[in-house]
């Protein structure tokens, strides 16, 4: 004979078909959301960003990608446009580089820096943090966007920053 549990004297067995039922009710009602706002929604528009005011993609992939309200900015090198090179100088100097272009397709997509919601800063030393910070502040004195900074092994190109953005466009 099951012995009671002590939730209201149902066996385990009970309570985990119970449960069980009723995850299977709310994973039904969930997909029947997701089903009927996809039936609504309107169809997502991707518009391709480029400017020449901002190195050209290095690989098969769009400076910037711009829905109705959003924009992704694809990662950034220190490069300068008008040379297509890597600018000199320290970290501080390549992450305002980097913002600068970042700044250039966000103008060409109808928006600017201060409507920036998130930013992933590439690093491959974690050393270089503080600098970073510094620099990166300077574009960012008031409200800063979300941010995540992770060190990775290696950098196109050979770089030790690249920065990526999402950002809101202007109405």
């Amino acid at each position: 004979m099951a012995s009671s549990s002590s939730r209201g004297g149902r066996t385990g067995g009970e309570d985990d078909g119970h449960y069980q039922s009723h995850r299977l009710q709310l994973f039904k009602k969930s997909s029947i959301k997701q089903h009927n706002l996809q039936k609504r929604g309107a169809p997502i528009t991707r518009n391709v960003i480029f400017t020449t005011q901002a190195p050209a993609a290095i690989g098969p992939y769009s400076q910037a990608i711009a829905t109705k309200d959003l924009l992704f900015v694809s990662g950034q090198l220190p490069i300068d446009p008008s040379t297509g090179k890597m600018v000199d100088g320290d970290i501080g100097t390549k992450t305002q580089q980097i913002l600068k272009n970042v700044a250039a397709i966000a103008k060409e997509a109808g928006t600017d820096l201060t409507k920036t919601l998130k930013t992933t800063i590439f690093l491959t030393d974690l050393g270089d943090f503080q600098a970073v910070n510094s620099a990166y502040g300077s574009f960012f004195p008031e409200a800063p966007p979300a941010r995540s900074t992770v060190q990775v092994a290696a950098l196109p190109l050979g770089s030790n920053i690249e920065i990526e953005c999402i950002l809101a466009r202007q109405k």
